[in-house]
């Protein structure tokens, strides 16, 4: 079955380059807005987010819960598109599989180009933080949040699953007290060389 996502992306088949690219990232916007966002940082605290960019939002990421008597797990989705864009059906239409298989799932809205992949990571290792921070409000099990992502979403959960820390117990942030490991990471054709 084709997703309302994959409809809409074909509208832009015959665009090419950074022309094709900034109107996903509009559709990619305007679709974000049909949603509860949930931000990652409280407003203007992004670290190094600019506003000024065009149809980026700030870091953000939309839950898609699961009625359950009990927590339940939860996938971070990372949509991918090589870090230039985020494709659509790699984000809603899976979380909304994953919650028919009974788990919590929520969207990453992350930095795409022109930030770098490391902007990228630090909004997902962020958004574990505050899966976990608010595991208990959202009924969430805190103990069994992963990641999984498609192509560069794939790449941005296998650096989440590689680059995480237990969190800082000092932290004025208490979010930043949580750990950014994810518990599972599903990889679905993420690039790893370097050539």
């Amino acid at each position: 079955m084709v997703s309302r996502e994959e409809k809409l992306l074909w509208a832009y088949a015959d665009l090419k380059g950074e022309a094709r690219a900034d109107a996903i990232n509009a559709m990619w916007r305007r679709l974000m807005e049909e949603y509860q966002r949930i931000p990652l940082w409280p407003e203007g605290e992004a670290p190094g987010y600019d506003p000024a960019i065009p149809h980026q939002l700030p870091p953000s990421l939309v839950l898609f819960p699961v009625e359950s008597p009990k927590p339940r797990g939860t996938v971070l989705v990372a949509p991918g598109g090589g870090y230039a864009i985020k494709a659509p059906f790699e984000g809603f239409a899976v979380a909304q599989r994953f919650n028919e298989l009974g788990l919590n799932a929520a969207v990453l809205d992350y930095r795409v180009a022109p930030y770098r992949r490391m902007d990228a990571l630090a909004d997902a290792q962020r958004a574990l933080r505050l899966l976990r921070y608010r595991a208990g409000e959202w009924g969430l099990d805190e103990n069994h949040i992963g990641m999984g992502g498609f192509s560069a979403g794939g790449h941005l959960t296998g650096m989440a699953a590689t680059h995480f820390d237990m969190g800082d117990p000092a932290s004025s942030d208490p979010v930043e007290r949580m750990t950014d490991r994810p518990d599972a990471a599903i990889l679905c054709y993420g690039s790893f060389s370097q050539t």
